[in-house]
């Protein structure tokens, strides 16, 4: 039994077992803002309109946004020892005026530290998680989408139950691989 689970990496492992997986290796980039106004009860939330998030930080009049600082795009650059995890302002004050839409009272804020990493995106931005029908005993928790370490638990329950049963609780058809089947745009 192998279960691949290598975020951006999984493409790339995948290769000599499978001809092709719809993972995107993509910088993700995340950031702490500062703001004068008090919120009241801030609560943690995802806005796909806005192509943002937000978490209220540990401190008070901080929250945590994304930003989206999209420099560098292969995994020869990401492998790199030069790879920049630093955000450069621009993309920040983009960030900023994007929270800004949702919350208007943080159109003010500033931005305290940034930072970067990387993660495997699919191309319809939801996670891969079952059985590879053609490889018995393959496995994939793959195309985190910048929220795999949050759905962690549970794919690694459902993966689980389905390594050692042969099937889960919860019906993980809609994540399988099977639905990029006939599909060349990755």
């Amino acid at each position: 039994i192998v279960v691949i689970a290598a975020g951006a990496w999984a493409g790339l492992i995948a290769m000599s077992p499978l001809p092709s997986l719809p993972i995107i290796p993509t910088r993700m980039t995340t950031g702490i803002i500062r703001f004068d106004h008090p919120l009241d009860r801030p609560r943690t939330f995802i806005d796909t309109v806005t192509d943002t998030f937000f978490r209220p930080g540990p401190e008070p009049h901080t929250a945590a946004i994304s930003i989206r600082d999209r420099r560098h795009n292969t995994l020869a650059e990401y492998d790199s020892p030069d790879f920049q995890d630093r955000i450069e302002p621009g993309p920040q004050h983009e960030a900023i005026a994007r929270i800004s839409k949702r919350i208007p009272v943080l159109a003010s804020s500033r931005p305290l530290r940034a930072w970067a990493g990387v993660d495997g995106v699919t191309p319809d931005y939801r996670g891969i998680y079952g059985m590879v029908p053609e490889l018995e005993g393959l496995y994939l928790a793959v195309g985190g989408n910048f929220k795999g370490f949050k759905v962690a638990p549970a794919v690694g329950e459902c993966l689980s139950e389905l390594i050692t049963s042969g099937r889960s609780h919860i019906d993980l058809s809609p994540f399988s691989l099977a639905r990029f089947q006939d599909r060349t745009d990755f």
